[in-house]
């Protein structure tokens, strides 16, 4: 029998391995995952769908895609964390106070990576007792990012205009961004989940 912390979650169902869909998480997966390409074997693949996360989710990706000036306004990014949080994440999504403890060179926000890469290493997503890893695969509504710094508890405001709008996000490099921060706990939702565990050779 297949891991499972999510074994009774109503929200989550195993992805079929035979499925289109699991190989597009794969694909995705092992696209971004750089030198651990040899390194992380997939245990398997997991959706969610949190009817009221998502809900929340949707609402505020309205209000992202009216204000926003970033042709990109979602992306999907990787969130790696320990076994501990990730029931957590999964009923209640991704919330500062249990999210943001390994990271918070550019915020104290939630991290999010655009390459797996990232995730995969043990400081985002240390194995537990029976070595497995979890990273959640999120659609982060990025919108307008602005370079992030350490004191900061929430998005900068733009400079621009009468009314006061804060960026969406921020980022560790506005050219070629390698990681994202939200400071709003409906800014992103997890799409899937995915256990894997070190390959040791």
């Amino acid at each position: 029998e297949v891991y499972s912390l999510l074994a009774n979650l109503p929200e989550a169902s195993k992805v079929n391995e035979e499925s289109e869909e699991f190989q597009d998480v794969v694909k995705n997966f092992y696209g971004t995952i750089q030198e651990y390409h040899s390194k992380i074997r997939i245990i398997q693949v997991e959706k969610l769908m949190n009817r009221l996360l998502y809900n929340q989710y949707k609402l505020k990706k309205a209000s992202v895609l009216q204000q926003s000036t970033h042709p990109v306004t979602e992306r999907t990014l990787y969130h790696g964390t320990n076994d501990t949080s990730v029931k957590e994440i999964c009923v209640h999504g991704f919330n500062r106070s249990f999210c943001g403890k390994n990271a918070t060179v550019y915020g104290q926000g939630v991290y999010f990576a655009v390459n797996s890469a990232l995730s995969v290493q043990d400081q985002y997503s240390p194995p537990n007792v029976d070595g497995y890893k979890f990273i959640f695969v999120s659609k982060v509504l990025t919108g307008d990012f602005t370079k992030g710094c350490h004191s900061m508890k929430t998005a900068p405001l733009k400079e621009t205009g009468d009314i006061p709008l804060r960026y969406d996000s921020v980022t560790d490099d506005i050219t070629k961004p390698t990681m994202f921060v939200i400071f709003n706990d409906t800014q992103a939702f997890p799409e899937y989940l995915i256990t894997c565990q070190r390959i040791h050779h």
